[in-house]
């Protein structure tokens, strides 16, 4: 109990420890502490940059598929139209 005791002392004493420029508390000022805190922000900013071109290649194909169904319909009917009325030219 002395132990747990004389460690929350300790740790107390160096919470309450000043910095050398200021009255700001030592902790929190090494050097790991801003390397602990940014890895959360690239997460996220590297995945939504992964969403972003998710989004992109998503709409491409979209837009590819589209375009060709487009073309393969106005063919068939640009084609089927006149072999249609010459049939029935041919019929009559």
């Amino acid at each position: 109990m002395r132990d747990l005791a004389r460690q929350v002392d300790t740790s107390e004493h160096q919470r309450a420890q000043t910095a050398p420029g200021g009255p700001w508390p030592v902790v929190g000022n090494s050097a790991t502490a801003g390397k602990v805190k940014s890895r959360p922000i690239f997460l996220l900013i590297v995945s939504g940059i992964a969403l972003i071109v998710a989004i992109v290649i998503g709409t491409a194909i979209t837009i590819l598929n589209s375009r060709d169904s487009a073309l393969a319909n106005s063919e068939r009917e640009l084609g089927s139209g006149p072999i249609k009325y010459l049939a029935a030219q041919m019929i009559v």
